[in-house]
């Protein structure tokens, strides 16, 4: 197994909200729950970034104008993914509803998705509407496992395995189980979906470098996410340029994406 560099580790290490390496002085590397913006970057629609938001979930402006960090950070976690060598894995997933129907739609995980090793816990009072995902990880998926490939760590206990973006994934849906019944969301229901879901390898189209983010634009995402921490509701002219933002972000993760198959 090939070692991971400093940038690398750095990168993974960030992504998992390990506070010594927060940069105060830099807005963007300043954030323990970084992960809840950037990876609404890779969904389309701002359905994710509602939800998130209606959890109270914080939405950083800092992470999403800083076009080119956030794809540094991108490439750094897909290289750490393609180093990892591995046989079939199992693990699972609490997902909120709304990105699951996403994932169906698009069929392929459209985000980085952390998966544990380490089963369920009795709640989750930080999503709604939960989805239960028994997942099934094939040999060609490209993930990292986070012990295995950075040895122990703070977060050692939830035996995570980061599954890179744009894999495929083949999903069958299973009446919820009697025991995992009484797992709960954050309005105490029961969860709304239990699933088996294979992943397999990336699915992508192919695209070219797009252009930087326009003053504009990084306007439009101040203002958006503003409106959706203050559970209001955005501009539909900010709606449309943090879409293509959004789009601009994806287009050049694509790109990434083909240099590296």
């Amino acid at each position: 197994m090939t070692d991971l560099d400093q940038k690398e580790i750095h990168a993974l290490r960030y992504y998992e909200g390990i506070p010594d390496l927060l940069d105060k002085g830099d807005p963007f590397w300043n954030d323990e729950k970084a992960y809840v913006t950037f990876n609404s970057l890779f969904f389309d629609g701002i359905e994710t970034e509602t939800a998130r938001s209606q959890e109270n979930r914080r939405l950083s402006p800092a992470i999403a104008i800083e076009k080119e960090k956030a794809l540094s950070l991108t490439s750094s976690l897909l290289s750490c993914c393609a180093k990892y060598e591995h046989g079939r894995i199992r693990c699972c997933r609490v997902e909120r509803l709304i990105d699951y129907q996403k994932f169906c739609d698009a069929g392929m995980f459209t985000s980085f998705i952390s998966t544990s090793r380490n089963g369920y816990l009795s709640s989750y009072e930080d999503k709604h509407d939960l989805v239960l995902m028994d997942i099934e990880i094939a040999q060609e998926a490209p993930c990292c496992d986070l012990i295995a490939m950075m040895g122990q760590n703070e977060k050692s206990a939830e035996g995570e395995v980061l599954i890179a973006p744009y894999t495929e994934i083949e999903v069958h849906e299973e009446p919820v189980p009697y025991e995992l019944q009484k797992i709960a969301d954050g309005n105490g229901r029961s969860p709304a979906v239990y699933c088996h879901v294979k992943v397999g390898s990336y699915r992508y189209k192919e695209s070219t470098a797009s252009e930087e983010f326009s003053s504009a634009q990084k306007k439009a995402v101040r203002d958006l996410y503003h409106a959706l921490n203050m559970h209001a509701v955005p501009k539909e002219e900010d709606i449309a340029l943090y879409l293509c933002a959004k789009k601009s972000f994806q287009t050049d993760v694509f790109s990434m994406l083909s240099k590296i198959q």
